[in-house]
């Protein structure tokens, strides 16, 4: 009887333990796919923060050169103004 006991306590343990793996390999799955997805998520932030820098400097160049040419009017005028007076 206590063989028998001893047995059943045995294929109990197993039956848990074969429970225990199972649920291992479930969450080592979820992790593989949270572990991909970051690496994706990441991936997609630096691309987006390259063109982020991108377009800014993009911005900067566009917001100098209209700056310069705005400079470059006012002359214009300042010398149409000053040649005007003189004639």
């Amino acid at each position: 009887m206590q063989l028998e006991n001893k047995k059943i306590h045995e294929t109990l343990e197993d039956i848990d333990l074969n429970d225990m793996f199972s649920t291992v390999k479930i969450y080592q799955g979820k992790l593989t796919v949270i572990r991909k997805e970051m690496i994706n998520i990441h991936e997609r932030t630096s691309k987006l923060k390259k063109r982020v820098l991108r377009l800014q400097q993009i911005k900067q160049k566009e917001a100098m050169n209209k700056e310069q040419q705005r400079e470059q009017e006012l002359r214009r005028e300042q010398e149409l103004i000053g040649r005007s007076t003189i004639n």
